[in-house]
């Protein structure tokens, strides 16, 4: 009953202080809300200080989410919540353009979002502000699969990762991500590469949404869709040959659904050389969970179908344990 009474509580509190988020940060804030709930295109929104900023989402784009995800996600909405959470943070509008914005936490860093297509915005609030994949990565080698725009590698790097390999299939992401990290002059620690991880080194087919990059995967139904293109895939061993890494610290996937093939059919010594797993389930956790603990991994779950799955290899008798019963 205790579990219930959260949850209920959780649910009116989060739409009540988007609200509130949206009110505090916009003039036409009730035109953005009656918009929302009525599935009406926003034009643009102007900003407290009167700045506007223009919006021009195709239908198509809101349609695909919600297919994706569930009946009330609008990317424009969440995109304005999370530019919101970044102003309240002290982030800065650097400049507005047609179809993206750039915007900057701090004089040393940068990070170009589209206006129009994907969640960007949202998700520079998720990873800077909420800090989903955590804030301290001094001296670590960071596995970025599902680089996206590169705001995570930035992220990484900016916190101190030694290095950063990003993993990006979707040419329109990877060009992004590649402007992202060349504008914080990062490409001596981030290295992107136009790769896929997969279970095996070849080649596959990825099936695109035009309108709405941010949910890009892996297409597994054997036949080429009609909006998909060939990539190039890798595994994780085969990817940590090849730039000569003999532990990866973190890795990191954000892959819209390739996390379970990749986990159960991960080696287990590849497994064994990885210190921590930040991932991102679409699906519910399944059976990740149980994988990892018995590879000697601490779990922390958070979320339901959607939501984090925190690993961190455990120290001591009980991770000696767990790779001698793998083994």
């Amino acid at each position: 009953m205790t579990q219930l009474m959260r949850l209920s509580k959780g649910m009116v509190r989060d739409p009540f202080r988007a609200l509130q988020l949206l009110r505090h940060t916009y003039k036409n804030w009730m035109g953005i809300t009656v918009c929302y709930f009525a599935r009406r295109r926003l034009g643009s929104v102007i900003l407290k200080n009167g700045l506007a900023i223009p919006l021009d989402r195709k239908p198509s784009s809101l349609r695909a989410s919600l297919r994706h995800y569930h009946r009330w996600y609008d990317p424009s909405i969440y995109n304005l919540i999370g530019l919101a959470r970044l102003l309240r943070a002290g982030w800065e509008i650097k400049e507005v353009q047609p179809d993206y914005l750039l915007l900057s936490p701090d004089p040393s860093t940068v990070i170009k979002c589209r206006l129009n297509q994907g969640t960007d915005i949202s998700l520079l609030g998720e990873i800077f502000i909420r800090g989903v994949y955590g804030t301290d990565f001094q001296g670590k080698t960071v596995v970025d699969v599902g680089a996206y725009t590169g705001d995570s590698a930035v992220y990484f790097s900016k916190r101190g990762a030694r290095l950063v390999v990003g993993l990006e299939p979707d040419p329109r992401n990877y060009q992004m991500a590649s402007e992202n990290v060349q504008m914080n002059n990062l490409t001596d620690r981030v290295k992107l590469v136009n790769l896929a991880l997969s279970v095996e080194t070849g080649e596959s087919n990825i099936a695109l949404n035009l309108d709405t990059p941010n949910i890009t995967q892996l297409d597994g139904s054997g036949a080429k869709s009609v909006n998909a293109i060939e990539v190039s895939t890798v595994t994780v061993a085969d990817l940590m040959s090849r730039y000569g890494l003999s532990r990866i610290d973190v890795l990191k996937m954000n892959c819209e659904g390739c996390e379970y093939g990749i986990i159960r059919n991960m080696p287990v010594n590849t497994l064994q050389s990885i210190g921590e797993i930040l991932l991102e389930f679409h699906e519910g956790p399944k059976d990740l969970p149980e994988i990892l603990s018995r590879n000697g991994f601490d779990i922390s779950i958070r979320g339901g179908t959607f939501g984090y799955i925190i690993a961190r290899k455990t120290d001591g008798e009980k991770h000696l344990e767990a790779v001698q019963t793998a083994s």
